[in-house]
């Protein structure tokens, strides 16, 4: 999985033994690992950057929120909880 190749039919095996439909499309659409996880990586800067951008732009957020609120919201839901 941490190689820059496509799936083989015995990565297929080992991944989804039962030959589940859906994790048997979800690998159809991965395809390469590696590669998937550049692209995610790669959509990720791009969201940030665009954040930034819309942030330092001021531009207004759904309904009106501010970015402090958002800012806080973000921070929260990403606290861990001790117990």
């Amino acid at each position: 999985m941490q190689q820059d190749k496509d799936l083989t039919e015995d990565d297929y095996a080992k991944i989804n033994p039962t030959m589940s439909s859906s994790i048997s499309n979800a690998l159809n659409f991965i395809k390469n690992p590696y590669k998937c996880c550049e692209k995610v990586l790669d959509l990720v800067h791009k969201l940030v950057e665009l954040i930034r951008e819309r942030r330092e732009g001021k531009s207004p957020l759904y309904h009106g929120e501010s970015w402090d609120l958002m800012a806080r919201l973000v921070t929260f839901d990403f606290i861990p909880v001790k117990s």
